[in-house]
């Protein structure tokens, strides 16, 4: 570029709105082709939409935590994205209505209301007008909205496909809080869907269809439709398809059964694999038997439930270089910058990271049913429930059993003898506590129940509160057909109200109670 032509690109980028940046990194920085498929390093600004309740209190229910929050769904979601060399960083967070009062919507209404698609208000994402300059440093960063919950009828997520680099209201994209809060998917009780829906989300905006095509629903025709080679035709996403319970039913087995429940080894997996795995090359998964190929369980870009994507999460090869050919060439700012930051190092992050999860196993007791002790040591180690041994090569779990009266409130010593051995993390966690004997547990659901109501005034009263656990539990003894010993409400919460519940099978539970 001549020197005259710089001062006028520089010229105009002057005259652009301080929340835009279209910069490229410094002129003696090389910038790769994508056929290389270069590292790529991703800034997200994450922008928390609030709201005010009747009571004049400031929503969604730990909104302050939403660093943490983030945290743990870029750190999970970049081990889904790590074969595709995109990665991603926060940037910043953004959810403090001081400083950015744009965040506090004016009702609770609104911020249910803002990413639905006939949303017509003037807080709208879908308008142009109010999104335009809340974006910031974009489009060189990715700009995520959270706002509203999946019990309002909006999609968890969505964006646009590719992601607009000109225009803001088609180029940011957007999840729901139940999705990226802590309390909801983006936990393993939930099989991380939440950090599953942004990484979905992500590569819409960098360019990826669904295998299926760019229809959200079935399919009318089996067409290879999303510019892909390597991705088998499909006729519409797993979740309509007439073998979804099967596959629901396959996928619990692979990664309970075979993969006995671990993240660690999940995680390992999600790093490295590109292409379709052998697991998930089914006869009876084929919703289009006359060409190549069976429907993919487990493919990012699909719908499925969660676990399916626990135990056989992957892209294919040519879905990571169209990832790379489309931002390029669509978003040659993003991508360019991209290329600058996974050499240059990021930028730091707004504050210091939360630790990581004590444990990333699910797995609380023995496959004899005994509960495991929450905290145990090895070799000078601690370690918590089911866990790996940092002296041993392979990927078997071990777990100190607790003792028959459940005594876990004593530090105990380093066992005399080799830990438990855990065979399958199928079994769930035994009940804990001081009093009685440990009651063999078969099986254990942890599950949430949302309502779409007004959450605060049944929480600030205890009256209220009590009778609301009442019926709940009275609803899901009858629809579960459970005995109400089985279930317990281990906490209520705000979005809407959230209501966390366990049911515990005991020894003597029928097999169509476990159904």
């Amino acid at each position: 570029m001549g020197a005259e032509e710089d001062a006028v690109r520089r010229r105009r980028l002057q005259a652009l709105p301080a929340n835009l940046n279209y910069s490229m990194p410094p002129t003696n920085f090389v910038i790769a082709s994508p056929a290389s498929m270069p590292p790529i390093m991703l800034p997200v600004i994450f922008h928390i939409m609030l709201y005010k309740d009747t009571a004049s209190t400031i929503g969604p229910a730990k909104y302050d935590q939403a660093l943490a929050y983030a945290t743990r769904m870029i750190r999970v979601t970049n081990y889904m994205s790590k074969p595709t060399n995109f990665q991603f960083f926060i940037k910043e967070v953004r959810n403090n209505p001081t400083s950015y009062p744009y965040l506090l919507l004016p009702s609770r209404t609104a911020w249910l209301n803002a990413p639905a698609t006939a949303c017509t208000g003037a807080t709208c994402l879908n308008n142009k007008t109010y999104v335009s300059p809340l974006v910031w440093d974009w489009p060189r960063s990715l700009n995520v909205f959270v706002t509203s919950d999946s019990t309002s009828g909006v999609p968890l997520g969505y964006a646009y496909v590719p992601g607009s680099d000109l225009d803001p209201s088609m180029g940011h994209v957007y999840i729901s809080w139940d999705s990226f809060s802590m309390d909801g998917s983006n936990s393993l009780a939930s099989y991380n869907d939440g950090p599953n829906t942004l990484l979905h989300e992500l590569f819409h905006h960098l360019g990826l269809q669904h295998p299926f095509g760019a229809t959200n629903g079935a399919a009318t025709t089996c067409t290879d439709s999303d510019y892909v080679i390597d991705t088998p035709a499909s006729l519409g996403p797993i979740t309509s398809s007439n073998f979804f319970s099967t596959a629901q039913s396959y996928c619990m087995t692979l990664f309970w059964g075979t993969y006995d429940g671990d993240w660690d080894a999940a995680y390992q997996r999600w790093s490295v694999i590109l292409g379709i795995p052998a697991a998930d090359m089914n006869a009876w998964a084929d919703t289009c038997p006359t060409l190549a190929g069976y429907d993919e369980l487990g493919n990012y870009m699909t719908y499925n439930t969660a676990v399916c994507f626990a135990g056989l999460g992957h892209f294919t090869p040519s879905q990571a270089q169209r990832a790379h050919y489309m931002t390029a060439e669509l978003n040659p700012v993003l991508y360019a910058w991209g290329q600058y930051y996974a050499q240059n190092g990021m930028p730091p992050p707004p504050a210091a990271s939360p630790p990581p999860e004590v444990y990333t196993n699910i797995c609380k007791a023995t496959r004899n049913n005994c509960a495991c002790k929450s905290s145990w040591t090895s070799g000078g180690i601690t370690y918590s429930f089911c866990d790996r041994l940092s002296t041993s090569s392979t990927t078997l779990r071990y777990c100190a059993a607790m003792s028959e009266d459940g005594d876990d409130d004593q530090q105990p010593a380093a066992p005399t003898t080799s830990p438990v051995r855990v065979a399958s993390a199928a079994s769930a966690a035994a009940p804990e506590g001081r009093s009685g004997r440990v009651q063999a547990v078969v099986a254990q659901v942890n599950a949430r129940l949302s309502i779409n109501a007004n959450c605060t005034a049944v929480l600030n009263n205890a009256t209220a509160q009590t009778a609301l656990k009442a019926d709940i539990l009275t609803e899901l003894q009858n629809i579960l057909s459970v005995p109400s010993s089985y279930l317990t409400i281990y906490n209520l919460s705000c979005g809407s109200v959230v209501a966390n519940y366990g049911v515990a099978f005991p020894t003597g539970a029928t097999p169509e109670q476990g159904l």
